[in-house]
């Protein structure tokens, strides 16, 4: 295969993937951003029941999955919720679509990075600007934010 073949492909394969699989990119929201987002929600246990209206490796709610999907071709039923909360793979993608959302300089630093989408996805969208350490949990949640992030 020529490198000008190999460039179309790729370009081809990155079309696909945007368009057909619907991903979306946010800035600085990488891999390790979306893993230290799940360690500080559960420690990213995969295998985190449906507990008091939280759900999945990520702790996802239904008004969480509801804002992220709004607008997006995605059953909007507790069921549905619930079935990709569990999913890793379902519930990374809800994260992303929520912080796609949300996104902005939460803590006023003057960039938007993971920080950010750690208060955006502990706060939710419309509150993000709230310190994390107010509360017991928020600062269980930071803790292990700020450790794996390091």
């Amino acid at each position: 295969m020529s490198v000008k073949n190999l460039f179309l492909f790729v370009v081809l394969l990155n079309f696909y993937q945007e368009v057909f699989l619907q991903d979306i990119f946010v800035s600085n929201l990488d891999d390790k951003c979306l893993r230290c987002l799940c360690v500080a929600s559960s420690n990213c246990d995969i295998n985190f029941p449906c507990t008091d209206g939280f759900c999945g490796p990520y702790l996802l709610s239904k008004p969480y999955y509801d804002d992220a999907t709004k607008g997006r071709d995605m059953d909007p039923t507790k069921k549905a919720f619930e079935k990709c909360a569990l999913d890793y793979t379902c519930a990374k993608k809800i994260v992303k679509y929520y912080v796609a959302r949300f996104a902005k300089d939460c803590n006023k630093d003057g960039v938007t990075d993971c920080t950010d989408y750690a208060m955006i996805n502990f706060n939710g969208g419309y509150g993000c600007e709230l310190d994390l350490f107010r509360s017991a949990y928020g600062r269980q949640y930071a803790e292990r934010y700020y450790n794996c992030s390091i």
